[in-house]
């Protein structure tokens, strides 16, 4: 569920970021970092689509959903700021993404404790040595 919306956030945070240089009194894209900014976190939501695991339980799942949450809240505070409130800063959205990108980390990179199987070795000393005929002589 999360891959689907990391991609439809990441696009519309591409094209979002775009706007603000189609209006009448247009600066240069690469002169509004807010819309540098909204960008790259589109372009993090997008990256993250491939390598997003499905596998975690647990603890890492919760914190995998929680990093994802807080990616698409990084790209939503930033388009508010590019599109609306100018004022609002990037600060917010950079936190917010600083904080998924660690917890993704931290989701990825936790130990899991398995347990060991308990499965009984294989007795080798009734094994018959030799070569083996793989083939019919009658």
């Amino acid at each position: 569920m999360f891959k689907i919306v990391h991609l439809l956030t990441g696009a519309a945070a591409l094209l979002l970021s775009l706007i603000p240089s189609l209006r009448g009194e247009a600066v240069p894209f690469l002169q509004q970092p807010d819309a540098i900014y909204l960008a790259l976190f589109g372009l993090l939501n997008l990256i993250l689509v491939p390598v997003l695991p499905m596998h975690y339980r647990g603890a890492r799942q919760y914190l995998q959903h929680t990093a994802s949450a807080l990616l698409v809240l990084a790209v939503v505070l930033q388009a508010v700021t590019v599109l609306l409130r100018p004022e609002l800063g990037n600060v917010a959205a950079m936190v917010c993404a600083l904080l998924a990108v660690l917890l993704h980390l931290v989701a990825g990179l936790a130990k899991v404790g398995r347990a060991r199987s308990q499965a009984p070795a294989y007795d080798m000393s009734n094994r018959d040595t030799g070569t083996v005929k793989w083939f019919n002589t009658s």
